[in-house]
């Protein structure tokens, strides 16, 4: 009797130890337990998310969450900086251009009673952006000259036009220049006071850019008439 007492305790512990042994085999291979401790690790990483230390010992989350706040980060600078220069080009640009037009109208303002009171009323001054343009015109000039009633008078009358205009365009242009303004410009025309649509003579810059009657051309043109004359006269006195 006590001999198969021994041997069914025996038994029952020998399968006892078995099946401890069989389930413990099961847990180890258990296809899903891998699953179980990946998604207690990304929990442990969302709880841990909360600090700032444990983010920074997760190897794996530390390198995107760095990685994304620095990628935007680093747009957001980009932008910045490149908006913070086109502002102060556009303001400097600005600034230049309320510089340039605020120095040409106080120009304006100065030569304007200045050129009034050399030509009277026979002149126009205008301003178009950076140009300045005088125009003027002498009574029965250019009349005379056309209608070959070239003399000595009219001759030494319009080189003296000529001359002053040239003074006049040069003056001015050094002056405008002296404030270092580009493409600032002065233009001074000499009109047809028959037609003062009609440019005879014009100067830019302090240069001769128009001469519709050139001296040469007056000068035959009153050698021609002083020989008409003269012949008139030798005429009427046979």
């Amino acid at each position: 009797m006590k001999t198969f007492v021994k041997g069914f305790l025996a038994s029952v512990l020998g399968i006892v130890f078995f099946l401890a042994v069989l389930v413990a085999w099961i847990e180890l291979t258990d296809p899903n337990r891998g699953l179980e401790t990946e998604d207690s690790a990304i929990s442990g990483t969302a709880g841990a998310s909360g600090s700032g230390g444990v983010i920074a010992t997760q190897t794996g989350t530390g390198t995107g969450t760095g990685a994304a706040p620095s990628t935007g980060t680093g747009n957001a600078t980009g932008g910045a900086a490149v908006s913070s220069v086109a502002e102060s080009v556009t303001d400097a640009y600005a600034g230049a251009s309320a510089s340039r037009e605020a120095v040409m109208r106080d120009f304006l303002a100065i030569i304007e009673p200045e050129v009034r009171e050399t030509f009277g009323n026979n002149v126009t001054v205008e301003r178009s952006d950076m140009r300045i343009v005088i125009s003027f015109w002498v009574d029965n000039l250019i009349t005379d000259l056309s209608q070959a009633q070239v003399d000595d008078s009219t001759m030494n009358l319009w080189i003296s036009t000529k001359e002053k205009a040239d003074a006049l365009c040069t003056t001015y242009y050094n002056q405008l220049a002296g404030f270092n303004i580009s493409n600032a410009h002065i233009t001074v025309n000499l009109l047809n006071e028959r037609d003062r649509d009609k440019i005879i003579l014009s100067y830019e810059d302090g240069r001769l850019v128009h001469d519709g009657l050139p001296d040469s051309h007056l000068r035959s043109q009153m050698e021609r008439y002083t020989q008409a004359d003269t012949s008139a006269t030798s005429g009427g006195s046979n």
